[in-house]
């Protein structure tokens, strides 16, 4: 049987009683889905980063063919595929479920390099050796 190179999938009788990841969760594949719920069940996550899918016609996260799972806090991110397909399965807890594709995630890109210039300029001057940094323009020019 072949299968595609999915990160993460739980078939029909699977039981998950607790994914757990560290970090995000990613495909870079073509027509793929970076997390899987396909007629099993997840009972608990915990995924610190972001459930990608960089690859084209790819989904970010899919729960069908009456499998179940919470998606507590999870960051799903498709680049050009679906960020969230629900089709005939069961989300039991979205608290804090967020999506977004294409567009918004190169604007997500951008703001979250910008968060982090702006982090390491704080740490630097809380440990007492500010640097000057160079100026860094957003998309439209503007200097953040």
């Amino acid at each position: 049987m072949r299968l595609p190179a999915e990160a993460f999938s739980v078939k029909p009788g699977g039981v998950v009683d607790r994914l757990e990841v560290g970090e995000d969760l990613v495909t870079h594949g073509a027509n793929v889905t970076t997390y899987a719920v396909e007629g099993g069940r997840v009972n608990s996550i915990d995924i610190k980063g972001q459930v990608l899918a960089h690859g084209a016609e790819s989904n970010a996260v899919l729960v069908s063919k009456k499998g179940t799972a919470p998606l507590t806090n999870v960051r799903a991110v498709a680049k050009s595929g679906k960020s969230l397909v629900v089709d005939g399965g069961e989300i039991t807890d979205r608290t804090g479920l967020s999506s977004c594709r294409g567009e918004k995630l190169a604007a997500f890109a951008t703001f979250v390099a910008v968060i982090q210039g702006s982090v390491a300029r704080a740490a630097r001057r809380l440990a007492g050796n500010a640097s000057p940094l160079p100026a860094v323009e957003d998309r439209r020019g503007q200097h953040v």
